[in-house]
């Protein structure tokens, strides 16, 4: 997605030839070619371009790009938008110049690591968007840029009944691959019902559409989450059961500060989706969902980017 988002947004990009570490070694073998290219590589696009600063947003991307950095002792700034810091963050925090975190707990799990509470940076379009919540009229469903599974299974198990809150509009990006499946089980829908159930495999202006939503259902990524937060959203998470169940870490911060209701990837079915949704429709419900908004206003760090820029700028 990168490859075509990036150079159209004007800003020159090099690719790298890279992998991620496995959790089983046999499958690691490959790296033993590819992070010395990836090294070498690295090395010489720093030495090419020479930069000031170097931020690594994480992923196994940043692994050797930061490596070359601090081999050429150019300042590492590190991003880590999850609540545990990934595996690159970790091995290569101590030598950053600062980690900047999206969650305040991050400093206690990088103890040898400056660590600056940033937040993580949105773009300027989910900025100063936050508005107060009234009764759920809108609802949002996506599951990332690929969509999720089994949210869309939820959805469509759940739809028919949802649809019964008087004048509840849902917008659900559903991914490509479900697409199909979802325009035909729309088109199945009576059509005062089918008016109110949008589906898209995909929407480049998210913040268009969050600006509207009173309520998301979504995974807990670290982006997500940020751009969410930023807008005061209220939030029915259901955490991405895999990679390290990161992200279970990730909603559980805002379901203690109020800001989310968290339901497990293994319980999610159409009739707790169901259930959730409606405790926080009506009068009632309401009142829950301004609770919530203003939890989720006061996690939220819209200025991320700002403070992470004054780092760089600081350092440079």
């Amino acid at each position: 997605m990168e490859e075509t988002i990036v150079p159209a947004a004007g800003v020159a990009m090099e690719p790298l030839r890279m992998r991620g570490v496995q959790e089983e070694m046999w499958r690691n073998l490959p790296l033993l070619y590819a992070l010395p290219a990836a090294l070498a590589r690295a090395s010489a696009i720093i030495s090419r371009f020479r930069p000031d600063a170097v931020l690594g947003t994480g992923g196994y991307i940043t692994a050797p790009v930061g490596a070359a950095a601090l081999v050429r002792r150019v300042p590492l700034f590190l991003q880590e938008q999850n609540a545990i810091p990934g595996r690159t963050t970790r091995v290569l925090a101590a030598r950053a110049r600062t980690v900047c975190a999206a969650y305040p707990d991050t400093a206690r799990l990088l103890p040898r690591a400056h660590v600056v509470h940033t937040g993580t940076p949105v773009r300027a379009d989910f900025q100063d968007r936050a508005r107060e919540v009234g009764e759920l009229r809108r609802l949002v469903v996506f599951g990332g840029s690929q969509g999720a599974h089994r949210i869309n299974v939820a959805m469509a198990e759940s739809i028919k009944t949802l649809l019964d809150v008087d004048g509840l509009a849902v917008h659900h990006v559903c991914g490509q691959h479900d697409l199909e499946w979802l325009h035909g089980f729309r088109a199945g829908l009576p059509t005062d019902r089918a008016a109110r159930y949008q589906v898209d495999a995909f929407v480049t202006e998210m913040a268009g559409v969050l600006a509207g939503a009173d309520l998301v259902v979504a995974r807990a990524g670290g982006s997500g989450i940020a751009e969410m937060t930023a807008m005061g959203l209220p939030m029915i998470l259901v955490p991405y059961p895999f990679a390290g169940e990161h992200q279970r870490f990730n909603a559980e911060p805002l379901a203690e500060a109020g800001a989310a209701v968290v339901v497990r990837d293994a319980e999610l079915s159409g009739a707790t989706l169901t259930r959730a949704v409606q405790r926080l429709a009506g009068s009632e419900g309401a009142a829950r969902l301004r609770e919530m908004a203003a939890a989720s206003r006061a996690f939220g760090r819209p200025h991320a980017a700002e403070e992470v820029a004054r780092l760089l700028l600081e350092a440079a």
